[in-house]
């Protein structure tokens, strides 16, 4: 039997239900997300730049546990870099969510059998994983404009101490909800 992987990628694809179809839904409107804020912050790109991020969406979408996730990171991430000229513009937080909130999905829609049926408990882990995931970026964001206002730009003593003692807090908190009876 002669049965290319593209095929068996689209045959997988359809067999997906619930929230697992959910999560790769969620790819392509994140990639359009990103790519509002992008225009938002700066200029828009162009109509082939917004075309091509949604052709590699759409294929991630239809094999999430591929190398697409990354590549489709990596190019919107090039695209804000080209677009965007501000880089304490208040956007980068809502492009780091649209980021962040695209690497949790894409982690969750690859994790489980594309037929398996989504628990009310994994559909709870993967939403604390990507608030998760979307906190450390604001925290970051935070850390990168409280440096610019006291001036500590050059210095990376306050900007690690910031950021482990949010972790920190992050780690606490996930302990604290984990550790909680059902």
């Amino acid at each position: 039997m002669n049965d290319d992987p593209l095929r068996a990628a689209l045959r997988r694809f359809a067999q997906t239900r619930g929230a697992a179809l959910g999560a790769r839904l969620l790819v392509p409107v994140l990639t359009l997300a990103a790519l509002a804020t992008i225009g938002a912050a700066g200029s828009a790109p162009n109509s082939r730049v917004v075309a091509l991020a949604l052709v590699i969406a759409g294929i991630t979408m239809v094999i999430p546990d591929s190398h697409g996730g990354l590549v489709l990171v990596l190019f919107l991430t090039l695209i804000w870099w080209a677009s965007v000229d501000a880089s304490l513009t208040g956007w980068a937080i809502v492009f780091g969510g649209a980021l962040a909130g695209l690497h949790t999905t894409l982690a969750a829609a690859g994790a489980p059998p594309p037929g398996a049926r989504w628990s009310p408990g994994m559909a709870s882990r993967w939403t604390r994983r990507g608030v998760v995931a979307v906190s450390t970026g604001a925290v970051a964001w935070c850390v990168v404009v409280v440096q610019d206002r006291l001036r500590w730009s050059g210095s990376l003593i306050p900007a690690v101490a910031l950021i482990a003692l949010s972790a920190a807090a992050l780690w606490a908190m996930a302990g604290v909800r984990a550790n909680r009876p059902s």
